[in-house]
C-alpha cells in the first residue's frame, strides 16, 4: 500500500493541467479472468473480481467487459463463473463479446472463426437476458488480439454476421500491453521476488503514462482535438493489484469516465479503418491510413525489453 501511495503521490504532482473534457472509456477483455484453468484458479477469479470491482466502484468508473466464453463454461466451475459475471452485471457493468474460444481470425478458415464469434455471443446472450436492472445498452464484440482476418473481405464477413445479431465492433485506442506485464509480475510473484513485482508495477503504470500521452499526442495530429480515448486491458492480476491507481492517474490527468457506447458516439469513431490485416493496433493508427496521414505505428511506446525478458523467463 506504501508502495502505491508513494506512485499516486508523485503522479498527482506531474500530473499536467486537468484539460477539458477529456474522456476515456475503461474496456476489460478476457472476462472471468484473462487465465485458462487449472492454472486460473476459481479461487484466483473470485479474488480478481472483488478488487476489480471494488477499485471501479471506489472511483465511480463504469466498464465495458469482454467475455471469453471458454473461461465461463470450464468444467465443473460454469456456475460459479457465471455468477462472477452476475456480479458484474448487477455493478451495472456492461456485457459484451469476446468470442469463445479467444481465437486468431487470420489462423483459421472464416467460417469457423464466425462459428466461434457466434457461440461466444450465445454465451453473452444468456448471461444477459439473467443480468440485474434491464438497462438497455448496445452490444460490442472485440475480436480477440484485434485480429479482424488476413483480407478486407473477411473484416467484411465479420461486421456481417455482428450486424445480423445486432452487435457492432469495439475498437480501442491505448493498449499498453497490460498482459506482457502480467506475465511478468506473475512470474516474480511466484518466485516470491517483492522487489522484482514491485519494479515490474513501477515499469507497467510509467508505460500506461507513456501510452496515454502517444494516443493523446495522436490524437491531437489527426483530429485536431482529444476525442475519447477507449483504453484496453485485462481481467489480469496485475490490473486486480493497481487498477485503483491506474484510474486515480487518469482522473488526475483530467480525465472523466464515460462507457463505451458514449464514447463512440464522437464523431471521430465514424472515421473509415483504412487497415485491412491480423495486427492488432490502435484505431488511431487505422483511421490515419485511411486519412492518408504519416505512419507513426513506429512511434508507439514499448514495454522495457527487461520485463519482456522476465515475462519469458529470460532473464
Amino acid at each position: 500500500m506504501r508502495f502505491v501511495l508513494a506512485f499516486l503521490l508523485a503522479w498527482q504532482l506531474a500530473a499536467p493541467a486537468a484539460a477539458q473534457d477529456r474522456v476515456v472509456s475503461v474496456t476489460i477483455d478476457d472476462l472471468p479472468f484473462a487465465t485458462a484453468a487449472p492454472a486460473g484458479s476459481l479461487a484466483q477469479a473470485g479474488s480478481a473480481t472483488q478488487a476489480l470491482l471494488a477499485a471501479l466502484s471506489r472511483n465511480k468508473v463504469p466498464a465495458d467487459i469482454f467475455i471469453t466464453g471458454s473461461l465461463v463454461e470450464v468444467e465443473g466451475e460454469a456456475p460459479a463463473r457465471r455468477a462472477l459475471l452476475q456480479a458484474w452485471a448487477d455493478a451495472g457493468h456492461r456485457l459484451h463479446n469476446h468470442g469463445y474460444g479467444h481465437s486468431r481470425f487470420s489462423a483459421m478458415p472464416a467460417a469457423d472463426y464466425l462459428a466461434d464469434v457466434r457461440r461466444g455471443q450465445a454465451v453473452v446472450a444468456e448471461l444477459r437476458r439473467a443480468g440485474a436492472g434491464g438497462v438497455a445498452y448496445d452490444g460490442f464484440f472485440r475480436a480477440p488480439y484485434n485480429d479482424l482476418g488476413q483480407t478486407a473481405d473477411d473484416r467484411k464477413a465479420l461486421l456481417h454476421v455482428l450486424a445480423a445479431d445486432g452487435v457492432r465492433l469495439a475498437p480501442f485506442t491505448v493498449e499498453h500491453q497490460d498482459w506482457l506485464f502480467d506475465q511478468a509480475y506473475q512470474r516474480a510473484l511466484g518466485r516470491q521476488d517483492e522487489a522484482l513485482a514491485k519494479r515490474i508495477a513501477a515499469a507497467y503504470l510509467a508505460q500506461l503514462d507513456a501510452a496515454l500521452a502517444f494516443a493523446e499526442t495522436l490524437s491531437g495530429d489527426t483530429f485536431q482535438r482529444h476525442v475519447p480515448q477507449v483504453l484496453l486491458i485485462h481481467a489480469n492480476r496485475l490490473n486486480a493489484d493497481y487498477l485503483d491507481v491506474m484510474l486515480a492517474w487518469l482522473r488526475a490527468r483530467g480525465y472523466r469516465f464515460v462507457t463505451l457506447q458514449d464514447a463512440l458516439s464522437d464523431p471521430a469513431y465514424a472515421s473509415t479503418d483504412g487497415y485491412a490485416g491480423k495486427w492488432g493496433f490502435s484505431w488511431l493508427h487505422r483511421w490515419r491510413m485511411a486519412m492518408g496521414l504519416k505512419n507513426r505505428l513506429r512511434d508507439e511506446p514499448e514495454a522495457p525489453d527487461w520485463v519482456g525478458a522476465v515475462a519469458e523467463g529470460r532473464e
